[in-house]
Formats: C-alpha cells, sequence, structure tokens
C-alpha cells in the first residue's frame, strides 16, 4: 500500500462547494487513489473504501496537459466512445502521484447513457473553463493547481475521477481553479528505475520506487532510441517503442496534437518528456506501463513538450509555497 501524505493518513469528511449544492465528499490524496495490492488491485476498503464506493471524493493537483492535445473531443469523433475529454493532475508536497480525469461521449456503449450533441458541448465548455473561488472564470491549462471533487473507478490498472459513465449531471466532477503555479518540473528517470535487466516490470504495491512510484507523474527519460520498429507508429495518437539499448523497452503513446502531423526529426538518441501512465490490456494489473507525450517541437533531441523555464513548478512545492499561489490567484 502507498504510504500516504502526512496529515491523509485517513481521509477525512468535509464539505465541497458544488455547481447549486453542496455535497459531502472525502479529501483524499491522489497517493491514496492510485494505492493498490500486490495484484495490482485498487486498495477499496484501504481505509474506508472510497475507490469505485458511492462517496464522491476531493483531491488537488497541478494540471499536466492541455485536453486538447490528450484525446479527440470532438462530437462523435472516431472510436466507438465518440468524443472523450481527459487531464491529468499531479500531487504536490509529498502526493507522489497522479490522476486523470476522464469524460466520454458516448456512454450508452459502455452500459449508461450517452450525452446528446448540445449536452456534449456545454460539459466541454464547463470543463474548459472553470470558475475560482471567488467566481472568476479561468481557461483550464497545463500549470493551473485545481480542486476536483467527484466519484472515482478503477481502469485499467490505475484510478480515475469519472462519471460512472452516466450523463445525468449528479454523476458530474467538478472543477475549482487554486492558481497557476506553472507546469511540472519532469521528474527524470532511468529505464532501470522501473524495469530490471530482463526487461521485467519492478512493481511493488509498497512503492518507494518502480513503476507505481511514477503512476500519473510527468517524467523525463533520458537518451532512449527507438526500437526497430518502434518508429512506425509515428501520427496523430501514434503508439511507439522506446529502449534504453540495455534490454529495457517502454511503450509511447502520442496525444493528438497537430504537432505530430510533421516529419519525425529525432536523432538516433534523444530524451523523453511525458505522463507515465498505464493502460492495461489483460487481467494483469502489474503491467503495460507507458508514456503519454503531448507534443514535438520537430527538433532532434526531445520527444515531449519542453516546458519553459520562467513556467516550472517544482513538484515539491510544501504547503506554504501553494498557499502563496492561491493568495496571488485571488489577487488576479
Amino acid at each position: 500500500m502507498r504510504k500516504f501524505v502526512a496529515g491523509f493518513a485517513f481521509a477525512v469528511m468535509a464539505v465541497v462547494a458544488g455547481p447549486g449544492a453542496l455535497h459531502a465528499a472525502a479529501e483524499v490524496t491522489n497517493s491514496y487513489l492510485q494505492a493498490v495490492d500486490a495484484a495490482g488491485n485498487p486498495l477499496y476498503g484501504d481505509p474506508a473504501g472510497y475507490v469505485n464506493s458511492g462517496t464522491r471524493v476531493v483531491i488537488e493537483g497541478v494540471v499536466l496537459n492541455d485536453a486538447e492535445d490528450m484525446l479527440n473531443a470532438a462530437w462523435n469523433a472516431a472510436g466507438w466512445i465518440g468524443g472523450q475529454w481527459q487531464v491529468y493532475i499531479q500531487g504536490t508536497g509529498g502526493d507522489h502521484a497522479g490522476t486523470a480525469l476522464w469524460m466520454g461521449q458516448k456512454y450508452a456503449n459502455m452500459g449508461g447513457v450517452s450525452y446528446t450533441q448540445a449536452e456534449w458541448q456545454a460539459e466541454l465548455n464547463r470543463l474548459s473553463y472553470v470558475y475560482d473561488e471567488y467566481g472568476v472564470l479561468h481557461k483550464l491549462q497545463a500549470g493551473d493547481l485545481i480542486r476536483v471533487e467527484g466519484y472515482s473507478g478503477a481502469h485499467a490498472g490505475k484510478t480515475n475521477i469519472n462519471e460512472r459513465h452516466d450523463s445525468d449531471p449528479a454523476m458530474d466532477f467538478t472543477i475549482t481553479w487554486l492558481g497557476h503555479p506553472g507546469v511540472v518540473t519532469p521528474e527524470v528517470i532511468t529505464l532501470a528505475d522501473v524495469q530490471d535487466s530482463s526487461g521485467d516490470w519492478l512493481f511493488d504495491e509498497q512503492p518507494t520506487g518502480g513503476p507505481e512510484y511514477y503512476q500519473g507523474c510527468m517524467v523525463r527519460i533520458n537518451g532512449v532510441r527507438f526500437t526497430d520498429t518502434g518508429a512506425d507508429g509515428w501520427g496523430v495518437y501514434g503508439d511507439l517503442e522506446v529502449t534504453d539499448g540495455l534490454g529495457r523497452t517502454i511503450a509511447v503513446k502520442l496525444g493528438v496534437s497537430d504537432d505530430f502531423t510533421q516529419a519525425l526529426a529525432l536523432g538516433e538518441t534523444f530524451d523523453l518528456i511525458g505522463i507515465f501512465d498505464q493502460e492495461c490490456q489483460s487481467s494483469d494489473l502489474t503491467t503495460d506501463y507507458r508514456v503519454w507525450v503531448m507534443g514535438y517541437d520537430g527538433g532532434t533531441q526531445t520527444l515531449g513538450v519542453v516546458p519553459e523555464p520562467a513556467t516550472l513548478l517544482l513538484v515539491g512545492l510544501g504547503l506554504g509555497g501553494l498557499a502563496a499561489v492561491r493568495r496571488r490567484g485571488r489577487a488576479g
């Protein structure tokens, strides 16, 4: 089980403002939501059984990506679920984990109730432009500090915040803008941090390292190269594979940015920047980790969005630093 952030060893109940109503919800950390057992299953009952339960949760974190760069939210987009909207947020201070916020259009294909076209557009507007605690509207973007309230659910080895596949407004998750501390500094890791010398995942349900430690976090892996066929999937929403040249490989998922329509000009070795993610393709929930990349500048050195130095946020920023961010947001 993950070690929870001090002060959050047990989830606490809070009353959180939602649109037009008050909801009882459980304040938890990203680390709490991503905690798993030895088989990779979510820890439903530890300590209070909020994951996949009827209780709404509240988490905070810094947005890692612009929604339009990750999934295609267009009405009736290709695929069985139609349009999809998703951003990741990453915890700060000792909350070393991240969580995806996901919404889909055609919930009827998942046993739920789908959106009409008008409803879907209204939902995209609601999540793309969010209010702060003082009623000021902000365009949601990477680097924003936000508070999220909604239902959690397990998906392919991780736990998301979602709408339980139902367009009923009662199932909505809500976002409150808290400030803009800046985009998260990618954590530099190597494939040896997450795989052994044979290329097997170093899965550990008590992560002080290994792939679960980086679940939902922004990472940077330097000095990788494509495998023999690893670049064949280049393009929007493509699938690639890279190696460290020492027998370890990792899948790379490309987002939907127009960046991936330009020619690939990377050198033989390059650096990789993206969100460390998991999308299990079988019942084995201890495998199938990958890096999800949001952009490419057309250069030879880096695959991924290279943050500008002036925009960087150190994820170890403590409560005092985040309080200062909130004060600046209020002043603005």
